[in-house]
């Protein structure tokens, strides 16, 4: 009768892991499965996910995706890459969404590819938000590896509980407010981006896209830190169809890179969703076109508002006159300058020049000339504070200074007022012409 009875059990069970394998094999036959049975990616369903996930002890990454979506396909060979990897150490999974419907509904699932991390506390996974490489992902496993770890050793509790709130994407909208992002439309693209000398990073979105959601503000943030070097722009591609329809794009947030050197050929953006992580991928970018920092000439006062003093630190660097220097004598000194800033790129600094004795007023307020050029001064317009540079004029010296200013380690003086700079012809590269002698009458 025992024997019976456990024969029965044991049929019962192996029906069922056959029918989940008919299943999952006719998934993946129509295309719902991006991944092969057997693979290095773990493939879960509603039925396997609390058990395999949930209920574990162990660290899993899931990939929630559409079989139709653009960016999870493009996804596969890093996901797989990463699983191999990290074979025996943590679990890399993947679950399609679309027939996982619950799952989708319970993690809060609203863009493709979402991927949660499951560590140490099991009832609020992690919304992953690094890079889309095998090397990122596997960073982020380590890291939360490294948290059930620390969890354990300090005797907290592990995860292993269901339904409670996660930080997938789509989570609340925040409060808007002034921001450097530039709204792009069908009218005023090609205007914007195309036609302009600007480094641009377009964001194509939808919004009703999680992941777009997720990457407001850190898009916001990154449109501030790189205000002067590169311009972030958003465009909704369900309402601007004639623009998103020429860029081919398969899903939300697609971003582009559009160098100044060539607009016709954008680049993909493949970097972090953080702001520090655009800003430090633009910066690289900026050097791979080889389009150096700007430093600008301040030939009026808008330039000196729009280019210098929209940072954080405005620093200004006041350059002999041509007669004593020449035009290459100039452009050496441009050079250092660049060659800094360059240096200090992802800084809260802005760098431009004037000429000497060109804006007596400049000179007067912030105290430069009075040893010679060139001479150079950082602004704080916040704080109405300033310091001026005494060192030579190298560029790892104006890196020092300007690091020093950062930490508070240079004297600083206060000003009343920002003086109005006169409007002066922009230099040309010309070099210096004495005015003609006039000839003297009989």
């Amino acid at each position: 009768f025992f024997e019976t009875v456990s024969s029965r059990r044991l049929l019962c069970r192996c029906t069922m892991l056959l029918r989940t394998a008919v299943v999952l094999l006719w998934l993946c036959s129509v295309g719902h499965c991006l991944y092969s049975a057997g693979g290095p990616v773990e493939l879960l369903t509603e039925a396997s996910f609390e058990a395999q996930v949930v209920s574990s002890e162990a660290v899993y990454l899931v990939e929630f995706f559409a079989p139709w979506c653009g960016h999870c396909k493009n996804l596969v060979p890093e996901w797989e890459k990463a699983a191999k990897a990290l074979k025996g150490i943590a679990h890399v999974a993947a679950v399609d969404a679309t027939a996982a419907q619950s799952l989708g509904s319970r993690y809060k699932i609203q863009g493709y590819p979402t991927i949660l991390i499951f560590g140490a506390d099991k009832a609020s996974p992690e919304n992953y938000q690094g890079g889309r490489s095998a090397d990122a992902i596997v960073e982020a496993a380590l890291k939360a590896l490294k948290g059930v770890t620390k969890a354990r050793l300090s005797g907290g509790k592990r995860g292993g509980s269901s339904g409670s709130e996660n930080t997938g994407g789509g989570g609340k909208e925040e409060k808007k407010g002034p921001s450097d992002v530039i709204e792009l439309t069908d009218d005023n693209f090609d205007t914007e981006v195309l036609e302009s000398a600007d480094p641009w990073l377009v964001e194509f979105f939808a919004p009703w896209c999680g992941h777009c959601k997720a990457l407001a503000p850190e898009w916001a943030k990154a449109a501030t830190e790189l205000k002067g070097v590169v311009k972030l722009g958003a465009l909704d591609a369900t309402v601007h169809t004639a623009v998103a329809g020429r860029f081919g794009l398969r899903g939300y947030p697609t971003v582009k890179f559009f160098p100044p050197t060539d607009k016709a050929n954008p680049v993909d953006y493949d970097g972090p969703r953080t702001a520090s992580g655009i800003a430090e991928w633009a910066f690289n970018k900026m050097e791979q076109f080889g389009v150096a920092p700007e430093v600008a000439e301040l030939a009026t006062h808008d330039n000196f508002t729009e280019k210098c003093l929209a940072k954080k630190i405005c620093v200004v660097a006041v350059l002999p006159h041509l007669i004593d220097g020449g035009a290459s004598g100039r452009r050496e000194y441009i050079e250092v300058v660049q060659e800094a800033a360059k240096k200090l790129r992802g800084k809260p600094f802005a760098f431009a020049w004037l000429g000497a004795a060109s804006q007596a007023k400049f000179e007067e307020t912030f105290r430069v000339g009075g040893a010679g050029y060139p001479a150079m001064v950082a602004i704080s317009q916040p704080k109405m504070k300033y310091s001026n540079f005494k060192l030579a004029f190298t560029s790892d010296n104006i890196g020092r200074f300007l690091k020093a200013v950062l930490d508070g380690r240079e004297p600083v003086h206060s000003f009343a007022a920002i003086p109005e700079l006169t409007p002066t012809t922009p230099w040309g590269g010309e070099d210096y012409t004495p005015p003609a002698e006039e000839e003297e009458s009989a």
